[in-house]
């Protein structure tokens, strides 16, 4: 277990210090950890997978599975995507407001000359 939460370190390309911050331990506390001096309890685990929660749980406890749950390029796709299509969708509904703010002005115009 410790050599995975080494390379979940390596791989988050944090330092030791940030990583520990991160999952809301104090980094000698890791450290020691690390070095096998203490042991690896639930509470840092369940502090990692919350921290990181694209992490297969099945992969850090016991080494089985891939480290991702799913691919983390995939999902940085998939939320791009998510998010250009957010982004489209607001897209319309601004041009759909000005065409309708431009209908009202031009009505706003016509009534105007009316009363004139």
């Amino acid at each position: 277990m410790i050599e995975r939460i080494k390379q979940l370190i390596e791989a988050s390309g944090l330092s030791v210090r940030a990583f520990a911050v991160k999952i809301g331990l104090n980094q000698p506390t890791l450290d020691r950890m690390i070095k096998g001096i203490n042991a690896i309890n639930v509470n840092c685990l369940n502090s990692i997978l919350a921290a990181f929660p694209d992490v297969s749980a099945e992969w850090l406890m016991r080494g089985e599975g891939e480290m991702y749950k799913v691919d983390p390029r995939t999902s940085n796709y998939e939320r791009l995507d998510k998010l250009v299509d957010t982004i489209s969708t607001l897209q319309s509904v601004i041009n759909d407001k000005s065409e309708t703010i431009a209908q009202l002005n031009q009505h706003i115009k016509q009534l105007e000359n009316k009363t004139k």
